[in-house]
């Protein structure tokens, strides 16, 4: 590989509330949103927002690298 680098996507805080994200997205899908809802502990978003992000990314990048990979 020459030139560039591949990127995974990740998960992008996008709206922080006295420093507890609430909001994310996926760095590669551009209509994709993350919220986690108001009733929860600052580490409960946070994890909510990583586990919202790790099943999207299961269902949609997991499956996109093993169709490009040319191995079925």
């Amino acid at each position: 590989m020459t030139g560039f680098q591949i990127y995974k996507p990740r998960l992008v805080i996008v709206k922080e509330i006295n420093g507890t994200p609430v909001q994310g997205k996926c760095s590669s899908c551009k209509d994709v949103i993350f919220n986690t809802g108001s009733n929860a502990f600052a580490r409960e978003h946070k994890q909510n927002l990583a586990d919202q992000f790790r099943e999207h990314f299961r269902k949609v990048h997991e499956r996109e690298e093993f169709n490009s990979s040319g191995t079925h």
